[in-house]
């Protein structure tokens, strides 16, 4: 059933949106308690969150990375150069595999059109052989139903 491939298609693709996005969440996280335990200055100090538990800091830094790929502004910003580049990371690595994965939707989709125009056509098809033919309008009837 092309149904099938649809659902399968948009369950891989939110798939690999969220390990994407959980990657570079721990990554985030990761360079910024690096710079706490170094004294230089960091995105979690910055907002206060470098004494909160690890599950709120998860989910600040996996809404930041979120955040890149939508219109939904927020307000983390990098606060060194290592947080600044993993920031450059998320815009030219993420961006192209957000295209790509929006990509396979779009090809997933046409390819489901595809299926049901020819799904109609064989219908039409078989109407006409079946009015052609002169056939039992019960047995049409249900000849139609199976297809």
């Amino acid at each position: 059933r092309p149904w099938i491939m649809i659902v399968s298609t948009f369950w891989k693709t939110f798939l690999i949106i969220v390990a994407a996005t959980h990657i570079t969440s721990c990554l985030m996280i990761f360079v910024g308690r690096q710079h706490l335990e170094d004294g230089y200055h960091n995105w979690l100090e910055a907002f206060e969150i470098e004494d909160r538990d690890h599950w709120y800091q998860y989910l600040r830094s996996f809404h930041w990375t979120l955040a890149q790929f939508t219109p939904s502004p927020i307000d983390l910003i990098a606060q060194n150069s290592a947080e600044q580049l993993l920031v450059l990371f998320v815009i030219f690595v993420m961006l192209p595999l957000m295209g790509a994965l929006i990509g396979n939707i779009t090809s997933a989709l046409q390819e489901l059109n595809k299926s049901v125009k020819h799904d109609r056509q064989s219908k039409r098809e078989m109407q006409g052989y079946l009015l052609l033919t002169k056939t039992p309008v019960e047995l049409s009837t249900r000849i139609m139903r199976s297809l």
